[in-house]
């Protein structure tokens, strides 16, 4: 049986270092994180901050979650301005582009995935244009059903809850236990959601399983290593975390010396050169942002899928686990 501490050191490690290595993956992964990035408790915390404290009940929480974002209700407002040929065509264009875009992201995830995968099982040098020759039409299919079941259970879950604690906010003279009570219900459900999700996508791509096969296994992973999954989300959450702050720090600085060239320039009476460190700003701001986003999907899914090559080979104690059977041999030798 594997020391899970010793596990996780190594599994994080593996993964920084394929992620250092392979600054070509940071390409899939900016395209795979408009998927999901794999900072499961990350995406929950985004995902959570739509229950808020509410006094009455109100239906438009539930409304607003399950229609995503105000863009889409201005959108649905002008649609009922178009005749009926109008909104046809638009439908059926905007279907396709939609689609076009859906199933280019999932290229990006299989790629990635199947590309760590690949560096998780050998040391062999990547091939990426082989890699992306393998790509099949049908695993981008089956991704592209899971990533999307996976966002409307987590979807739905919190508009049930978004309706659920007002009305138990009229029965109890609590609120605090009542936003205890769900989040403390809503949170591992989120969670085996969305960890399911995850070890389902990797499964499709590695094992080159059916979704039914995939979800069977990964639901099987998740019923005996629930702790190590949740320890491997928390120590990412840390990790993704660390990276923001490095990442905003680095924003910022650039933002101060780019503003502070601006107006040396500006105040110089050189008329290009503003635009010059305008134009470069932009570029470099795009740069930092699209830098983030392909580091800290490459790293999560790499995490991710060594956890589950380490899964298939040993039987991982949890570090709560292991923890605990310390405290209690401890409190024993005592007794």
């Amino acid at each position: 049986m594997k020391k899970s501490l010793a596990v996780y050191g190594n599994i994080f490690t593996r993964a920084r270092t394929v992620t250092a290595e392979h600054k070509e993956l940071w390409i899939f992964g900016v395209v795979a994180s408009f998927a999901t990035t794999g900072g499961i408790l990350l995406r929950l915390s985004n995902l959570l901050h739509y229950l808020r404290p509410n006094e009455r009940l109100v239906l438009e929480n539930a409304q607003n979650i399950l229609l995503a974002t105000p863009r889409l209700q201005i959108i649905l407002k002008h649609a009922t301005t178009l005749t009926n040929t109008e909104l046809l065509f638009t439908i059926a264009a905007a279907g396709i582009l939609l689609l076009a875009l859906a199933l280019f992201v999932m290229a990006g995830q299989h790629i990635l995935i199947d590309s760590l995968a690949r560096k998780a099982s050998a040391k062999k040098n990547l091939n990426i244009h082989r890699i992306i020759r393998s790509v099949q039409h049908a695993h981008l299919w089956r991704l592209l059903t899971v990533n999307i079941t996976t966002y409307l259970a987590s979807l739905l879950l919190i508009a049930a809850g978004s309706v659920i604690i007002p009305l138990l906010l009229h029965v109890s003279q609590s609120d605090v236990l009542v936003y205890i009570g769900a989040y403390g219900t809503l949170l591992p459900l989120l969670f085996c959601i969305n960890i399911l999700g995850m070890f389902t996508l990797i499964h499709i791509v590695d094992r080159k399983m059916s979704i039914a096969k995939s979800f069977t296994l990964s639901l099987s992973h998740i019923r005996s290593h629930f702790l190590t999954s949740f320890e491997t989300a928390l120590l990412l959450f840390v990790v993704n975390i660390l990276l923001i702050v490095a990442f905003t720090s680095g924003f910022v600085l650039f933002a101060v010396c780019s503003l502070l060239f601006y107006f040396a320039a500006f105040t110089g009476g050189i008329p290009l050169l503003p635009v010059l460190i305008g134009t470069l700003f932009v570029i470099g701001s795009s740069l930092i942002y699209l830098c983030y986003f392909g580091i800290i999907t490459t790293f999560n899914y790499s995490v991710w899928i060594q956890l589950l090559k380490r899964i298939h080979r040993y039987s991982l104690l949890p570090g709560l686990e292991g923890a605990t059977r310390k405290v209690l041999g401890i409190l024993r030798s005592r007794v």
